[in-house]
């Protein structure tokens, strides 16, 4: 991740580069493999696990799959 000194006016140019970090990221092409947190000071990436390869799990409506969970415990009981 580089950051960038711009100028503008007639012309924009960037004036400078500077490496923020480095890492051994995961790409998502042709998504970002990035976020950037509230008040642009945090970043979010994701980092492949020591031993466990590359793995991502989403889960979307996941209110409804929780109180689907809980619903099913109580049942149990």
């Amino acid at each position: 991740m580089m950051a960038a000194y711009v100028e503008t006016g007639a012309t924009t140019a960037v004036t400078r580069r500077v490496v923020m970090f480095e890492g051994d990221f995961i790409a998502t092409a042709p998504h970002a493999n990035y976020d950037v947190g509230p008040g642009a000071r945090e970043f979010v990436m994701i980092a492949p696990a020591a031993g466990i390869g590359s793995q991502l799990v989403m889960i979307q409506n996941w209110v409804a799959e929780f109180r689907a969970r809980i619903a099913a415990q109580k049942a149990v009981r």
